[in-house]
């Protein structure tokens, strides 16, 4: 009988690994384009609305499932994030929206560093790896907000720049908890 099959033992599964990839591969995809390395393809916008999105939510449902309101509220959020960013993205790209002003973006992005500010504090009992990446996040918007609101494409593509570190170390964490899982322990420092 395997381990997770005899009675009473129940193995649980860390959702974080799905909820840090799928943030990881929206945030890097997303910002690289954002950087003009390509434009909104319907790559992004799928990786925005299914990876970015419905994956987070679906990490968020499971860490509810194991009481962790750190995991329930990040992924859950972040994950709605992306939803409603592709469907905008896909709606302005059909012309039945129109971009938002310059003062409304800035004012959503503000909203969003304070909410990741949130998170990165939250984390602060948690791994640094983790409250450094949240840091990344909460620089990513901070930079992009001002950027919006002075007109400074080098803010924005320092913001960019930012979320692909964000991004990077949250593939980090991701692979290490992955390893963690299957193998009992990671070769990869964690602090």
């Amino acid at each position: 009988m395997a381990e997770t099959e005899k009675v009473g033992v129940q193995k649980t599964i860390n959702p974080d690994v799905l909820g840090l990839w799928c943030f990881a591969f929206a945030t890097f995809l997303g910002n690289v384009s954002s950087m003009g390395f390509w434009g909104e393809t319907s790559m992004m916008i799928g990786t925005a609305v299914f990876l970015g999105g419905i994956g987070q939510i679906i990490a968020g449902w499971f860490c509810n499932q194991r009481n962790d309101l750190f995991g329930l509220v990040a992924f859950t959020c972040f994950g709605l994030f992306w939803v409603a960013n592709g469907i905008e993205s896909l709606f302005i790209g059909v012309g039945l929206l129109k971009s938002p002003a310059l003062l409304e973006s800035g004012w959503y992005l503000c909203l969003w560093s304070i909410f990741s500010f949130m998170l990165m504090m939250g984390s602060l009992k948690k791994t640094r790896v983790l409250t450094v990446t949240l840091l990344f996040v909460v620089l990513l918007l901070v930079f992009k907000m001002l950027g919006v609101w002075c007109s400074s494409s080098i803010l924005i593509d320092l913001g960019s720049i930012c979320g692909i570190v964000s991004a990077v170390l949250a593939m980090y964490i991701a692979f290490y908890n992955f390893i963690t899982a299957l193998v009992g322990k990671c070769w990869l420092p964690m602090r």
